[in-house]
């Protein structure tokens, strides 16, 4: 090889290797490009439009609450109206109809979107497997708690409950895949106590494909929110349809061989678009209840979205989700599905606890200040009337706890300290660490003071 082509070669070399850093810088200033979230404004996903953060924050949240309040309130009205008298349809329809749309929906908004904002792409920078990973759990998720979501297995009113358990999931579950903490970036039978269960077990993959969610939206900021949605819920009727057999699971599913399954199923379809021989039985609200609980869908899920890539991640948006069950606690207060939905107001004992603390204003600050010590302060005062009986009250911490014993063990060990008040304790003294000396000296254990 003569040197004339070996300096050819050469330039050739550094030709390729110039043109693949200038696609790497263009590759890494487009992505700096649309990570205006992390800065200063947030893109809108409908349109070629920055508003700020703290205005689209406020926006954003607000929008998911409505939307996962709205989504809680519709499935168990959809559960209801798909069934008639005289043909009555079965949960996998409740499950499998809305997803089949789910995509459609999706899809339309990102045609529209794009007449709108040319920059919208319509490629993914997302991994085939995460969709995949992230359709099972949403499958997994969709499957367990629609089942479990008859007003006869889960009342309407511990569903949204219930629904919290996503919190303390998510702490634990992020940690241990993001290694990120917080602050980083009336029924009586066995049945009543299974199907909560079954539901609070729905909420898991849930938590997990929330703090995927997280890593993908922040890993890749050109990644449209609205195809990352498509991509989703493509993959999620997929499993769902795989998925068909649920219908036949004794006591789970609602049919027991191929051919009632099939006419329940035809049930489902003819309460949305009529049909069939003889008189069409009435489906009232049927068609109503299906799309309210698609957009209601639709709308949570990609405000979820927006709020995982835009603000401290899936911490931030089970926080956001805490404010959804006193919201539909409230509503199933007053309205009920017995006889047909209606309005019916009914307050029980249960309803105080929706209502507590909704007159105090809160004075602790945050648990910088007197926070935790507020809360005794508080507490204190509502237990006043009961210092002439013999109750035995526990408080504790509410979103990040989870109880593993029954009531019986918790008083059996509370009796053990032959005491009338017993707290918890924990190494540091937190948060005025110049309180310390101020503690007694003990022989063994814990000893300072914890609020929860």
């Amino acid at each position: 090889m003569s040197g004339s082509d070996t300096a050819s070669l050469l330039s050739a070399k550094d030709e390729a290797q110039d043109t693949d850093e200038d696609e790497k810088l263009d590759e890494d200033q487009e992505n700096s490009n649309y990570s205006n979230g992390k800065g200063n404004t947030i893109q809108l996903p409908f349109c070629n439009r920055n508003i700020s953060n703290t205005t689209g924050g406020i926006i954003i949240t607000i929008i998911t609450v409505i939307g996962q309040s709205g989504m809680a309130i519709a499935l168990p009205i959809f559960s209801v109206a798909v069934n008639s008298p005289h043909c009555r349809s079965n949960q996998y329809f409740v499950l499998i109809y809305p997803a089949l749309w789910f995509p459609i929906v999706f899809f339309s908004i990102c045609l529209a979107s794009k007449p709108i904002n040319p920059q919208f792409s319509f490629k993914s920078y997302t991994a085939i497997k995460v969709y995949v990973t992230l359709g099972l759990l949403c499958a997994i998720n969709c499957l367990l708690v629609t089942f479990a979501s008859l007003p006869n297995r889960t009342p309407p009113n511990l569903q949204g409950v219930l629904s919290i358990t996503i919190i303390p999931f998510t702490v634990i579950l992020r940690y241990a895949i993001l290694r990120k903490k917080i602050g980083e970036k009336n029924h009586n039978d066995s049945k009543s106590v299974i199907w909560p269960l079954v539901f609070i077990l729905g909420i898991l993959p849930a938590a997990i494909g929330n703090i995927l969610q997280e890593k993908e939206m922040q890993r890749d900021y050109r990644e449209e929110s609205l195809i990352f949605q498509v991509w989703v819920a493509v993959f999620n009727v997929i499993f769902l349809g795989l998925f068909f057999w649920t219908g036949f699971i004794p006591h789970f599913g609602q049919a027991s061989n191929i051919t009632q399954f099939q006419h329940q199923m035809d049930c489902g379809f003819m309460s949305q678009f009529g049909g069939g021989t003889g008189t069409v039985p009435p489906y009232p609200w049927a068609v109503g209840a299906s799309w309210l609980f698609i957009s209601f869908y639709c709308i949570a899920n990609q405000a979820a979205l927006l709020l995982v890539r835009y603000s401290d991640g899936a911490i931030y948006l089970v926080i956001v989700q805490a404010l959804v069950p006193p919201i539909v606690a409230i509503f199933w207060t007053l309205f009920t599905l017995k006889g047909g939905f209606h309005w019916h107001p009914k307050f029980t004992d249960s309803t105080a606890f929706v209502f507590a603390g909704m007159r105090e204003k809160w004075l602790g600050g945050n648990m910088n200040f007197p926070g935790g010590g507020y809360k005794i302060r508080l507490l204190r005062k509502e237990i006043e009337p009961l210092k002439d009986k013999n109750d035995i009250i526990i408080f504790t911490d509410s979103y990040d706890v989870i109880y593993t014993t029954g009531a019986e063990e918790i008083l059996e060990k509370f009796h053990q300290f032959e005491a009338n008040v017993v707290f918890g304790a924990e190494v540091y003294c937190w948060p005025d660490r110049d309180l310390a000396n101020s503690y007694p000296m003990i022989s063994s254990g814990k000893k300072f003071l914890n609020s929860g």
